[in-house]
């Protein structure tokens, strides 16, 4: 087994690992200033999803809006994703569409 896992993902060259890491810091090219949580709902009985009853941790924002992960609604049980929840606007509280793109992006 540990043979198969090393043929099939070798450990990358150090100077690639290097350039990988200064590739991976420059990704986000933006500051939080300004920035605002969208408010997330169930695409099925529009419960806010992320309230401290149903269990959500604060760091499961970050994987809900980058697409690693999907929820389940505390009310109705339905599993969703960032694609099928609903997402509005935290000032004008109007729906919106939304990709996993769209996360570091300053609107």
């Amino acid at each position: 087994m540990r043979a198969f896992e090393l043929l099939t993902s070798p450990e990358p060259p150090p100077e690639a690992s290097a350039s990988a890491k200064a590739k991976a810091k420059s990704a986000i090219s933006r500051s939080n200033e300004r920035c605002f949580k969208t408010e997330i709902h169930c695409p099925r009985c529009k419960a806010p999803w992320g309230t401290a009853d149903s269990g959500v941790q604060p760091f499961d924002y970050n994987f809900m809006m980058q697409g690693l992960k999907t929820y389940c609604c505390a009310l109705c049980l339905c599993e969703f994703g960032c694609m099928t929840a609903e997402h509005r606007c935290p000032l004008c509280k109007r729906g919106f569409e939304y990709h996993p793109k769209d996360y570091h992006r300053h609107v």
